[in-house]
């Protein structure tokens, strides 16, 4: 029996020609990319959605019947696109695939409430925006022990005590999509 043998010589990690990146790697690493940037923003995929798309047509995606195309882009608008979700937190390992496990238990809307907590610093209404100033202040609103601990509608209960905590104080909070941050709005402190 004969062996087969090459005529291309074996690719090595290190070339970029290894981790082959055509059409389909893109459509699975832009997708894993769209999840974890929502986890990361605190939001489902599908309020995350609108970001994802507005960040496909900054880079040069024209608009198909089910909106930006990703086959109507080149290598390089590909590329700035994925650039601009590394920018924002995409974390690529594995070339997109595995390395990122979305939380249990309702993680995101920690995540928010602690957003929400530092957009209070910023107004002065939180003097301390540390992680342990937060879980102090949870901790006491929820009466428990630990925050891992904590059920999805006491973590709800937070994010809400939050924004009417903000309310009160007349300031507004939003969340603005594009900037992908909290951004705070000062008004009238009664």
């Amino acid at each position: 029996m004969k062996a087969r043998v090459s005529k291309q010589p074996p690719r090595r990690r290190d070339s970029p020609a290894y981790y082959k990146r055509d059409a389909a790697w893109y459509r699975r690493t832009f997708h894993v990319a769209w999840g974890q940037l929502a986890h990361l923003a605190g939001m489902s995929k599908e309020d995350y959605e609108p970001i994802y798309r507005e960040i496909l047509r900054q880079c040069g995606a024209t608009d198909g019947p089910n909106g930006p195309s990703l086959g109507s882009m080149t290598a390089a608008q590909k590329e700035a696109a994925l650039a601009q979700f590394k920018q924002r937190g995409f974390d690529l390992k594995n070339g997109g695939k595995g390395g990122f496990k979305a939380p249990a238990n309702g993680d995101s809307l920690l995540v928010k409430a602690y957003g929400l907590w530092r957009a209070l610093a910023g107004f002065g209404i939180v003097q301390n925006d540390s992680r342990a100033a937060f879980e102090a202040w949870a901790l006491k609103r929820i009466r428990g022990d630990k925050l891992e601990w904590s059920t999805a509608p006491e973590r709800e209960q937070l994010v809400e005590a939050l924004k009417l905590w903000a309310k009160r104080k007349g300031c507004e909070i939003r969340y603005d999509a594009l900037q992908d941050s909290w951004i705070e709005h000062h008004g009238e402190v009664a």
